[in-house]
């Protein structure tokens, strides 16, 4: 637990998160704006489009932050009224979030960042469980997408990692 992974594997895995989330959008603009509006009960935030708009906020919240830009990230889903502009603005975060990761020495990665959580609460983090979460995050929702976007018919087909490496 304390082994911090390596600059290679983080890189190899940031690589990967952009390669499956693009199937996912790829397989997602295939719907009507029926189906990618549609809430599906069971999922954690609702439907397809709401599912990518929070991995966008969330992914684009976390590089900031650890990317030295300190500004609180507010997104709001009215600001992404199509999925292109989801897809464009999550691909320009995903580049900022690769080259973050590709800058980052081995020491770095083992750092600890402190995080000012309201109200006045103090978080400490490891560098390198940060930026797993945030892959494993991804992950998480992107599964999510791909069972709803099969369940429509357009399964983004295979995402395994071994596929891609």
């Amino acid at each position: 637990m304390n082994l911090p992974l390596s600059k290679q594997i983080l890189s190899t895995l940031y690589s990967y998160d952009a390669h499956a989330t693009t199937k996912i959008f790829e397989a997602a603009a295939k719907l009507s704006p029926e189906q990618l509006e549609q809430s599906i009960s069971g999922h954690s935030h609702g439907g397809i489009r709401s599912t990518l708009f929070h991995l966008l906020r969330a992914m684009t919240v976390w590089r900031s932050s650890f990317d030295g830009d300190r500004v609180r990230v507010v997104l709001s889903p009215a600001d992404f009224p199509t999925l292109d502009s989801i897809f464009a603005s999550w691909r320009e975060e995903s580049a900022k979030m690769c080259t973050y990761v590709d800058g980052l020495s081995e020491e770095q990665i083992a750092e600890v960042h402190v995080f000012n959580r309201p109200p006045g609460g103090e978080q400490r983090i490891v560098t390198w469980h940060m930026l797993q979460q945030v892959a494993l995050h991804g992950m998480q929702h992107r599964a999510e997408c791909a069972a709803m976007l099969t369940a429509f018919g357009h399964s983004p087909g295979d995402l395994d990692f071994i596929y891609f490496v």
